[in-house]
């Protein structure tokens, strides 16, 4: 079993954009400040388009991955906050509030697989990442961590 490059970098932009650049403070008040909402959009969209950017040739099919993946980000995170103001209090609601950041990365992860399937499934990855990735599944065994020479 392999695994596309194009999905690792997906998944790479995503870990800087929600996580890594992502502040605390802007996690808090992003549930309460539209701005703060945006400007996370703002910044997940640019952290993923770096990676994709820098790892694979602009293309049409690219520029579709790249919008799309910012956009639903943001959907997804706008359906979060309204979610944390529902004042239904039905099991179910309450439940899904518990259990907001598995189901919102659970989210995040199954949209970026659907629209690499559709948009990143025949992007190609520049040289470089692609040498770089090839090299390092050639001279380690398998199962060998790299912390080991």
């Amino acid at each position: 079993m392999t695994i596309d490059l194009v999905f690792v970098l997906l998944v790479l932009g995503h870990v800087l954009g929600d996580f890594y650049f992502q502040t605390d403070k802007m996690v808090e008040e992003k549930e309460s400040s539209t701005k703060v909402l945006i400007f996370h959009g703002i910044e997940y969209m640019i952290c993923i388009g770096a990676v994709l950017l820098i790892g694979i040739p602009i293309t049409q099919p690219l520029l579709y991955l790249w919008s799309s993946a910012s956009l639903i980000h943001f959907i997804i995170d706008v359906g979060k906050k309204l979610l944390r103001k529902c004042r239904n209090q039905g099991s179910f609601v309450l439940w899904m509030k518990g259990h907001l950041f598995i189901l919102d990365q659970f989210l995040h992860l199954v949209t970026l697989m659907l629209i690499w399937r559709i948009w990143g499934i025949n992007l190609t990855v520049k040289w470089f990442i692609e040498q770089e990735a090839n090299h390092h599944l050639i001279s380690r065994p398998p199962f060998q961590s790299s912390l080991i020479p």
